[in-house]
């Protein structure tokens, strides 16, 4: 059997056995793919899979991507070896020298994100289409969730209707490992764009129980959010740098600068280790500046 259709029965076998999101699948999916494009021809051994890394490395993949590709590799090769395809999992004797890299989490500026609420707004207002209004309203729900929540767009894209409790104001998310959390929406504003967007999705006859729907009348996937943001981006002149991640950075550094605690952003995060959420701290700078102001001992002298 071919190593692509023994990926394709991997990737069933994680679907109907495994409590791994879709997302999480579809990301070892990519990464086995790209990995056996590299073998072409070339056998399946160590010294294939040392190739591939260091071409990785060559090419200048971030440390974490490197990371992911070896965890993805390592565990289909470990179903390749249950079903006695192979006669060990290569990848467990190869060391390879990557370096620890801290990225900052990218923030984007209070007045860019002022700049793309007010633009969705207008374009509520200015539709003349009866897609036009559901599109329009669609995009300002989506977009003032993402950054009243901080949730991430795979999450956004999961939302059912039944998930909504539209009394206490709050929202079941499935997040990372099928784990649940429920969020509350804070802001009036942020509120009352969901229930003008569910009035009007309200109208439209579908199957879909998914909140958020493409033009199809399907579910909104990621790739479409994503697509929306840099349209955004584009029409609105704003720097390319920033991407939807970004605003889910900016909830979690927001909250924390002005008095959030660790445990509580953790929670509504959804980080299962504080660790992570840890990372936002060192972009707090409104807290560092208050605390070196005021008491830094250079100050008294």
């Amino acid at each position: 059997m071919k190593i692509r259709e023994l990926l394709e029965k991997y990737i069933c076998y994680l679907e109907s056995s495994s409590n791994k999101s879709k997302e999480t699948i579809s990301a070892y999916k990519y990464d086995v793919s790209a990995f056996i494009t590299f073998l072409k021809d070339g056998q399946l051994c160590k010294k294939t899979i040392v190739y591939y890394f260091q071409s990785l490395i060559k090419n200048g993949y971030a440390t974490s991507s490197i990371k992911r590709k070896r965890i993805s590799i390592s565990l289909f090769l470990n179903y390749l070896k249950i079903k006695k395809k192979i006669k060990t999992n290569y990848l467990k004797d190869i060391f390879l020298n990557l370096k620890n890299e801290k990225r900052i989490p990218r923030t984007i500026p209070i007045p860019i994100i002022k700049k793309v609420i007010n633009h969705l707004y207008n374009q509520t207002t200015n539709c003349s289409t009866p897609y036009g209004r559901f599109k329009s309203n669609r995009d300002l729900s989506l977009f003032d969730l993402l950054i009243t929540t901080g949730i991430r767009i795979g999450e956004a894209s999961a939302i059912k209707i039944i998930d909504i409790d539209f009394v206490n104001r709050t929202i079941l998310i499935h997040g990372k490992g099928k784990k649940e959390r429920i969020i509350y929406i804070p802001n009036n504003g942020c509120w009352t764009n969901l229930q003008n967007y569910q009035k009007i999705r309200n109208r439209i006859k579908c199957p879909c129980n998914y909140l958020f729907l493409n033009k199809y009348k399907e579910k909104m996937g990621t790739h479409s959010i994503d697509l929306l943001f840099r349209q955004l981006i584009k029409e609105l002149r704003i720097p390319s740098i920033f991407t939807p991640h970004c605003l889910r950075h900016t909830f979690a550094t927001n909250l924390l600068s002005s008095g959030g605690d660790l445990r509580t952003v953790q929670e509504l995060m959804g980080h299962s280790s504080i660790s992570t959420t840890e990372i936002y701290t060192h972009v707090d700078f409104k807290r560092k500046k208050f605390v070196l102001d005021n008491f830094n001992y250079r100050n008294k002298i």
